[in-house]
C-alpha cells in the first residue's frame, strides 16, 4: 500500500470510528466485544485497501459494508460455537451414563492390586 492510500485509509477510519463503534455496540451490547469487532474491521479494511473508494462518502459506505461482513462472520462463529457446545454436551451426557458392571469390574481390579511395597 502506498503512503497516500495508507493516509486516506487512516483518515477514513478516524472519521468513521465513533460511528462504527456505536454500530457494533448496538449489535453486541458489550463495549469490549464491540472494540474487538472494530479492530477486526480495521484489519479487514487494511487488507482490502486497494479496493477502497476515492470518494469520501463511498469510503464511509465501504467501511460500513465491511462492518456488516464482520458482524456476519461473528454470527456464523457464534452459531458454530453453540452447535459444537451442544454436541459436546450431548456426547458427555451419553458417556456419563456408565454401565454399573464397569464399576463392579473396576472395583474388583483395584482389590486385586498388590499391596504397595516400602520402596514405592
Amino acid at each position: 500500500m502506498n503512503p497516500a492510500d495508507e493516509e486516506q485509509l487512516a483518515s477514513a477510519l478516524t472519521e468513521a470510528a465513533t460511528e462504527l463503534l456505536a454500530y457494533f455496540e448496538r449489535r453486541v451490547h458489550q463495549r469490549e466485544d464491540a472494540a474487538d469487532l472494530l479492530s477486526e474491521l480495521m484489519l479487514q479494511a487494511w487488507r482490502r485497501a486497494d479496493a477502497m473508494p476515492t470518494d469520501p462518502e463511498h469510503r464511509r459506505m465501504w467501511l460500513f459494508t465491511i462492518a456488516r461482513n464482520v458482524m456476519s462472520n461473528r454470527a456464523r462463529t457464534m452459531r458454530r460455537r453453540s452447535a459444537l457446545i451442544d454436541r459436546i454436551r450431548g456426547q458427555l451426557a451419553s458417556e456419563s451414563e456408565s454401565d454399573p458392571s464397569e464399576a463392579v469390574a473396576m472395583r474388583d481390579l483395584v482389590r486385586r492390586l498388590p499391596e504397595p511395597s516400602a520402596t514405592w
